[in-house]
């Protein structure tokens, strides 16, 4: 939560200092803020809210099989079993 490194094929090996701490307290603040707006009134919604996660979730499994099997996935996106294993095995 102090720094950052990067390693890119134009700029090679670079690294320095961040307080990711900073804005975390921010970050949090604001989330917190969204639970207060969310519980005053049910129509703003907390940007974290299961189904809303669910459906971030169930993306990020798609783009993993799209990866796997080099075509594009219709989404929602029912994955079959271990992704996760296929991606280590391939990678």
């Amino acid at each position: 939560m102090a720094g950052w490194e990067r390693n890119t094929p134009e700029g090679g090996y670079d690294s320095g200092e961040h307080s990711y701490g900073e804005q975390d307290v921010l970050g949090q603040a604001g989330l917190t803020e969204a639970m207060f707006d969310w519980l005053d009134d049910d129509s703003k919604v907390h940007p974290t809210h299961l189904p809303q996660s669910l459906a971030e979730f169930n993306l990020l499994l798609g783009i993993y099989y799209s990866s796997l099997t080099r075509a594009p996935v219709e989404l929602p996106f029912d994955p079959p079993d271990d992704i996760i294993g296929s991606l280590k095995k391939i990678l």
